[in-house]
């Protein structure tokens, strides 16, 4: 008896709502006046103009917004989307109305009036929708209706109908329908559904049986489809505390469950910036930089924590099932003492920590501590040189310094040394004057022996040497005319030109030189220079020595040179004597 009752109800089609109904007239009007969309600038707007008591529209997106009723007029500001609209009104039969192609601030409008149905005789109409919908509609007796709901019956005879509706997942709802004459009726069918879900989640990822099936969850919801029921959930995990709880699933309900394990262990997050290792009861363990948590077991337990140049930590904590202890440890730097001891006293000392903000220590002689590490001092005392050095401080060792400063060293000259403050180079021009020693010039006259003083301008450049600027080397081109001192011969005029290379080396004090040289010259004489028009030139090559003063000031460079040569191709000596101005760089 008990399970025809059961099957009574199970298969009892829940009946909604069957009553004569009225039809909507929907008719699509052109552009009307447009509603404003001050307060709903980013909707679209539909616009029904209709005289029906209780109208209201529903979106199956839910995208209506507001509605506004003013008189014959009702406006619904909708979300420019794709939807579907159902009309309703007390007594009239639910419409559906597509949305689309709907932009901000555009309008549709409509009129809606009751439908004005005519049936024939001895027929009339029924709606059949489900919840869900979709499901597969058939007629008993009427083998070629095959049709999915909502359907419609329009024009069927009035009399009643044996009706099967089917759907994956629900059990098949069989049931009868009346259609009577001359009305519309509608009815709802609400099959029941043959599962329901059960929806887990756990603290951690665990594996959890259910009745005779094994399935993970996690952090996260998971769902699954079960046919309705009870159920046995049971969680065995190290981490937790073992767990059992039934569940009893009723068809097409929905069970949300987080699961409440109780963890077996408890967490110390040690929060530092810095990574570093440590021991835990003599277990060994290694901390990233920033945040980290890590799992214990109930009980008493004693961290000793140790960085090089800092104090040993140590902390007791009692960590119970389940609970989370925050720690930030705290670093203290190990400090070593040091004495430093500067010859004369009263230097000022700093203290460069590496990686760390310099400390004033004070003046010499300085005892104290300062942390251990690599740093650097700086000594500093008037009259005498700065004195940095690096000092690696080390545990348990006392740094002890004594430091000499002397004064920088003072350089003695000898007396005959003289140096000069820096090298200088120069370009010079001047006066140059020369004198044959040998006066008879018989190769250039036919006779009687005259005597000539070249005087003219000679160009030249030198280049010093050496550290000190004491060695030379001297490039010069010269250009003379004589003067005329006997009548008798026939070359009124004698002009020389010649190239001279030397070196030498130079005693200095400051920018001035006392400069010795040796070269060689090579020079052409002639009535016009490099050449004779009616006679031949000359060409001697000498190799002489001299002397000279070169004053330098400041960029101008004065030379007073002499010069003899001592070797000479067919007996051609000169003396020469030369004074320049030149620029020096």
């Amino acid at each position: 008896m008990k399970k025809f009752i059961s099957t009574v109800l199970l298969f009892l089609p829940t009946l909604l709502l069957s009553q004569t109904l009225r039809e909507f007239d929907l008719q699509e009007m052109s552009e009307q006046q447009i509603p404003i969309f001050v307060d709903h600038p980013n909707e679209a707007a539909i616009v029904f103009y209709t005289a029906i008591n209780g109208f209201t529209v529903e979106s199956n997106k839910g995208g209506v917004v507001n509605t506004q009723s003013e008189g014959s007029k009702f406006t619904a500001f909708i979300r420019p989307e794709y939807q579907i609209l159902t009309l309703k009104a007390p007594g009239f039969i639910e419409k559906k109305l597509v949305i689309e192609n709907l932009s901000a601030k555009q309008a549709k409008f409509y009129r809606l009036n009751p439908s004005q149905s005519s049936y024939a005789p001895g027929k009339g109409n029924f709606l059949v929708t489900t919840d869900p919908a979709g499901c597969f509609f058939t007629i008993d007796g009427n083998p070629d209706f095959k049709v999915f709901t909502p359907f419609e019956l329009n024009g069927y005879e009035a009399k009643k109908y044996r009706i099967k509706l089917t759907k994956p997942d629900f059990y098949d709802l069989d049931t009868t329908i009346e259609i009577h004459e001359g009305k519309s009726l509608s009815g709802l069918f609400k099959p029941v559904p043959k599962f329901g879900t059960l929806s887990l989640k756990a603290p951690l990822a665990v594996y959890i049986r259910v009745n005779d099936k094994i399935d993970t969850i996690g952090p996260e919801f998971k769902s699954k489809k079960l046919p309705d029921g009870t159920y046995v959930l049971k969680v065995t995990d190290p981490r937790f505390d073992d767990f059992e709880m039934t569940v009893k699933l009723n068809p097409g309900e929905k069970k949300v469950i987080d699961l409440p394990l109780v963890r077996k262990i408890g967490y110390i997050e040690i929060d530092h910036p810095e990574g570093f290792d440590f021991k835990i009861d003599q277990v060994s363990y290694q901390k990233n930089p920033g945040s980290q948590i890590f799992e214990l077991k109930p009980g008493e337990y004693t961290i000793q924590l140790k960085k090089p140049g800092f104090e040993l930590i140590t902390y007791s904590f009692t960590i119970t099932k389940g609970e989370v202890i925050n720690w930030t440890p705290t670093f203290k730097r190990k400090m070593v003492s040091y004495s430093l001891i500067t010859v004369p006293a009263g230097a000022s000392v700093i203290f460069s920590p590496q990686n760390g903000k310099p400390i004033t220590l004070g003046f010499t002689p300085l005892q104290g501590q300062l942390p251990v590490g690599t740093g650097e001092f700086l000594i500093r005392k008037e009259g005498v040189p700065d004195n940095k050095f690096i000092a690696v401080l080390e545990e348990d060792v006392p740094y002890n310094k004594t430091l000499s400063l002397q004064p920088p060293p003072v350089e003695i000259q000898k007396p005959n040394q003289l140096k000069s403050e820096k090298a200088r180079n120069s370009f010079y021009a001047g006066w140059v004057n020369t004198a044959f020693t040998q006066k008879d010039f018989s190769s250039l006259e036919k006779s009687d022996s005259i005597t000539r003083s070249p005087v003219g301008v000679g160009l030249g450049f030198r280049k010093w040497f050496g550290s000190d600027g004491n060695f030379v080397v001297d490039a010069q081109a010269y250009m003379l005319q004589s003067v005329k001192t006997k009548f008798k011969a026939p070359v009124d005029q004698l002009y020389i030109g010649g190239l001279s290379l030397a070196s030498g080396y130079a005693l200095s004090a400051g920018q001035n030189r006392l400069t010795g040289l040796v070269g060689y010259s090579l020079t052409n004489l002639g009535e016009s220079l490099f050449g004779l028009k009616k006679r031949e030139t000359l060409t001697t090559h000498q190799v002489f020595a001299g002397a000279g003063v070169d004053f330098t000031f400041g960029q101008v460079c004065l030379t007073l040179e002499y010069r003899h040569a001592f070797l000479a191709s067919k007996s051609r000596l000169f003396t020469q004597i030369q004074s320049s101005i030149g620029w020096a760089f």
